[in-house]
């Protein structure tokens, strides 16, 4: 029977943290990532503002070991981190966060090709995709679907869809996570996390 795989879900916070943006209002993006902005939709390139230091002001305000913050990334704890590495799970990069590097921004080493033509995505009605960057402007939401993506055969890895779900100003990095990890994380009660089984 093949290893049983689940996205890993960040349970709602507290506090709302971001890294790449000002909280506001008005939202605005962080001075370190203005040229990452797309000039049409405002939207910045995440995959290259997660290589970039944190602004030394910024801090994960939570006692979740696993915590999603507003700009769409996940944060890991000094302990999360821990007990992935020590538990031998892979495909993750930590990135400290702020200057006292309690937390963790985790960028996935390992993407797995999604079909866009049975992915699923749902767009709100009149979207329009951006003609700077080419993602929807306001949002992508429901997918992917798991008929449109494969899992690796390693249950030791972590990984991400490289097609991800967006909102009106992120893009959403949505983690697969496979039965034995998943065994891993609640043996060892880490806290801020739900599982779920890809529709």
């Amino acid at each position: 029977m093949s290893e049983q795989w689940y996205w890993l879900v960040p349970k709602d916070q507290r506090h709302n943290n971001f890294v790449f943006w000002h909280e506001g209002p008005p939202r605005t993006v962080r001075n370190s990532y203005l040229h990452l902005r797309c000039p049409q939709c405002g939207k910045i390139d995440e995959t290259n503002a997660v290589f970039l230091p944190t602004e030394p002001d910024v801090k994960i305000r939570s006692r979740s070991d696993i915590v999603g913050t507003d700009d769409g990334m996940l944060c890991f704890s000094q302990r999360a981190k821990s007990v992935t590495e020590q538990n031998g799970i892979g495909g993750l990069r930590f990135l400290p966060v702020g200057l006292n590097h309690q937390y963790f921004m985790v960028w996935p080493t390992n993407w797995v090709p999604v079909d866009l033509s049975s992915a699923g995505f749902q767009y709100e009605e009149g979207d329009r995709f951006c003609s700077g960057c080419g993602r929807p402007r306001r949002g992508a939401y429901v997918g992917p679907l798991r008929q449109s993506f494969p899992v690796p055969d390693d249950a030791a890895l972590i990984v991400a869809p490289s097609a991800w779900r967006e909102g009106y100003y992120t893009r959403n990095l949505w983690l697969l996570v496979s039965e034995n990890t998943k065994a891993v994380f609640k043996r060892e009660k880490l806290s801020g996390i739900e599982f779920s089984v890809p529709l």
